[in-house]
């Protein structure tokens, strides 16, 4: 008997969710976009021996200024999810070009200290002219991060990221940081996510309310309880408040 219940009960369950689910999702759609923030600035110019933590942007270390990536606040403002991020930067060494190499899957990107699991592999040129100081083109490193929720918080605490390099086996090489042989190059941080869009467009917080069912609401719980549904809870709270 408890058996056949608990197979009856099923089929009502699971539609109740997929229909919240998807409004949910179609509602999170109507009022969100696309959104792409950059940012340059110097390298720390960091030069010396492989560590733990490499200041990637300037820490008053190696440079007389701190020199953090920062974002126009609106933009951060309305950022709801970042779903990928690209940095580029120039090493004046580093031997990350393929297995076997000393520092191959070693260096790991980190923001305000966060790892994002993104590897800094790749073959760093050095272009020489002779007459003229050397080039060393910058490498571009695309993924999804790790933590990006917790990389989210951080930016709209400040508007601002620090950027370091994580050694996993530190001690074991010497690299130059944003060497261009005659100064010190720039780095730049990509986020690429999803914002929120106000109703009638823009910031200030005005616009129409949208009243969703308590069926709703059930879906999103029952969601985050699995594991997922937290931006696009964020992002519906925003919408209705």
């Amino acid at each position: 008997m408890f058996s056949s219940l608990s197979h009856r009960r099923t089929p009502r369950t699971l539609p109740a969710i997929a229909a919240a689910a998807a409004l949910v999702m179609a509602s999170a759609a109507a009022h969100a976009a696309s959104v792409t923030l950059t940012s340059t600035v110097d390298s720390s110019g960091y030069n010396g021996g492989t560590t733990s933590s490499i200041p990637l942007t300037a820490d008053n270390s190696y440079v007389p200024k701190n020199t953090p990536w920062t974002y126009d606040a609106d933009q951060v403002d309305a950022l709801d999810v970042i779903e990928k991020i690209s940095v580029s930067l120039v090493l004046g060494s580093a031997d990350t070009d393929g297995p076997g190499s000393t520092n191959y899957n070693e260096l790991t990107l980190a923001l305000d200290g966060i790892d994002t699991g993104l590897k800094l592999n790749g073959t760093w040129q050095v272009i020489a002219q002779p007459g003229q100081d050397d080039i060393r083109p910058p490498l571009t490193f695309t993924g999804t991060p790790l933590n990006a929720g917790a990389i989210l918080d951080a930016l709209k605490d400040d508007g601002k990221l620090i950027g370091t390099i994580l050694d996993s086996q530190p001690g074991d090489d010497f690299i130059t940081l944003g060497s261009t042989q005659g100064g010190f190059g720039t780095t730049q941080l990509v986020l690429n996510g999803i914002a929120d869009q106000e109703p009638g467009g823009g910031g200030g917080g005005g616009g129409t309310v949208i009243p969703l069912p308590a069926g709703v609401w059930a879906g999103i719980a029952m969601m985050s309880s699995l594991g997922a549904g937290a931006g696009i809870k964020r992002r519906l709270r925003k919408q209705t408040t």
